[in-house]
């Protein structure tokens, strides 16, 4: 009873944070049928490619853009064919954050497959 629970809404802060799911995810695959949102806080690990196809049942996707030049956007945005949300929320820091190439490939990758996500619903769109 408790396994859907903790894995209903997923939030992935540090890259420690987005190997430990992976590995969780890798030793028992139904895990990830239970996770139905996930909020992308500043991790740009390379191991969300592995990450996001696990995740069947996925509904709500939040993203930060606090992305700094050392993060490495390109795990996540390859990873996003794998996903068909419902639910897209884009959160820009309050705090300008300098454009770079990372913000710049999450940014294109976005355009490219928020219209291609066909469950997405219009009205879900929201920026922060």
């Amino acid at each position: 009873v408790a396994v859907p629970l903790g894995y209903g809404t997923v939030i992935l802060r540090t890259q420690s944070q987005s190997r430990a799911f992976l590995y969780s995810l890798s030793k028992n695959t139904l895990y990830g049928q239970f996770v139905q949102k996930l909020r992308i806080e500043g991790d740009f690990s390379p191991d969300m490619v592995k990450i996001l196809p696990f995740l069947t049942s996925l509904r709500d996707i939040y993203i930060s853009l606090a992305v700094t030049f050392k993060d490495d956007a390109s795990g996540f945005c390859a990873g996003f064919g794998n996903i068909n949300p419902t639910r897209f929320i884009l959160y820009d820091t309050p705090h300008k954050m300098p454009v770079n190439k990372s913000v710049e490939q999450l940014v294109d990758a976005l355009c490219y497959h928020i219209p291609r996500w066909t469950n997405l619903v219009r009205d879900s769109i929201l920026f922060c």
